[in-house]
């Protein structure tokens, strides 16, 4: 933890002496609530948000305990495979950023059923090699998943950017705390194994959501033309 302080302090560092000032444009406050309460695209992606993140984190949260219990990977190996999940995590980045300012759907809608696809086969992935397979594409999913969310948000709300990414950090929040909490429960009363099918019933409903909004925008389009 020393080690990691001392790189994040660095970082910081080259941040402050590289980066040229941006000063906060747009920025919204409290007042700005209910109106970005009255934009109901918004409010469903937010819905989205909780949904996702919550059938993540149910799965990420007890990863370890599957690795060893269902896959049978060693204690000692875990921490490579994680570190590997880590790694792969910077290419979703890489392509999120390259691809969302001209297909942020398609980066939306591949992500989100990517990641439906990964936890519904993590039940049955009981072998290693489709495990490690399934945690990278996980991996590169949920990376680039977060980066294109937080630019759709921002989007919606280009009026009061700093409160409609605060709500949006929030509800990731709540994601975390509720995934974990889930996952928990469903580790203690079903079993480890389950916890795949059960981050993927969370998925599901957020990508016909997702799928919901695309579809109404488009026959808007349509109509005005």
């Amino acid at each position: 933890f020393k080690f990691i302080a001392v790189i994040s302090a660095l970082i910081a560092l080259l941040f402050i002496v590289l980066l040229p000032p941006l000063p906060s444009q747009n920025t919204g406050s409290i007042k700005s609530i209910p109106e970005l309460a009255r934009n109901k695209i918004l409010m469903r992606v937010y819905v989205m948000i909780i949904l996702i993140v919550t059938g993540h984190f149910i799965c990420y949260t007890y990863i370890r305990p599957y690795l060893h219990e269902v896959v049978g990977v060693e204690p000692s190996t875990v921490v490579y495979i994680l570190f590997v999940y880590g790694i792969t995590g910077v290419l979703g980045i890489f392509l999120a950023g390259k691809y969302m300012d001209r297909y942020l759907k398609v980066v939306l809608v591949s992500a989100v059923a990517a990641l439906l696809a990964c936890f519904a086969l993590l039940g049955l992935a009981a072998k290693l090699p489709l495990a490690v397979g399934v945690l990278i594409i996980w991996s590169i999913a949920m990376s680039a998943l977060g980066l294109a969310m937080q630019s759709w948000v921002l989007r919606l709300a280009p009026q009061a950017a700093d409160a409609a990414i605060s709500v949006y950090s929030s509800l990731y929040n709540v994601g975390i705390g509720s995934g974990a909490l889930i996952g928990g429960l469903v580790v203690e009363h079903l079993s480890t194994d389950h916890i795949g099918f059960i981050s993927a019933a969370f998925l599901l409903p957020a990508i016909l959501i997702l799928l919901s909004i695309h579809a109404k925008k488009e026959s808007g389009e349509k109509q005005a033309e």
